[in-house]
């Protein structure tokens, strides 16, 4: 059970990393990007792009990360079959 836990734990970090650091990395690129774009047009059009453009970006980070986390198996195989092994020894120590 640990196991599956880290592997969920790994996927979550990964996840959130991706969030944290994209939210400041793209924060700087898109101001940028704002900057750039204003010089061809109106500054409230060159937003409203560059927002539309990071906001299907981070719905696919978002989606992969979640995608991970449902393709984990929260049973806990191995801890299940090492207590039915030591329930049959202690049946077995029984008799």
């Amino acid at each position: 059970m640990s196991e599956k836990a880290s592997n969920a734990a790994q996927s979550a970090k990964t996840l959130g990393l991706g969030l944290v650091l994209g939210f400041y990395g793209l924060g700087f690129l898109s101001l940028a990007a704002v900057y750039a774009l204003a010089v061809i047009m109106s500054i409230w059009l060159a937003a409203l792009i560059v927002g539309a453009v990071l906001a299907v970006i981070a719905s696919i980070f978002i989606s992969s990360g979640a995608t991970k986390l449902k393709r984990l198996d929260p049973t806990p195989d191995k801890d299940i079959r090492s207590t039915e092994e030591n329930v049959q020894w202690a049946k077995n120590q029984i008799k």
